[in-house]
């Protein structure tokens, strides 16, 4: 996220974050919009359904062009919406 922060004047940067890791995001919060996401939502089955169900929805209401989900797989996404996956 700090290499991306000298991209935000030229693109807009919506990062959802579980609330209790919010304060490492701190950095972030002037140049990118800080979307907060549910505690329930960290155990890993309830995350799968966040990421699968909640997180398709939100990225179509907020009408995002890039979608990068480092840590599982891509939600089935609309194709209009580039999904990336998983870093080693």
């Amino acid at each position: 996220m700090r290499a991306l922060l000298g991209e935000a004047s030229r693109h807009e940067f919506n990062l959802f974050v579980l609330e209790e890791d919010l304060p490492m995001f701190a950095f972030a919060a002037a140049a990118m919009t800080i979307v907060p996401v549910a505690e329930r939502y960290r155990a890993a089955v309830k995350n799968i359904y966040w990421h699968q169900i909640h997180l398709p929805r939100l990225v179509r209401a907020r009408a995002l062009d890039v979608l990068h989900v480092p840590s599982l797989p891509p939600p089935a996404l609309a194709s209009s919406v580039r999904a990336g996956g998983h870093h080693s």
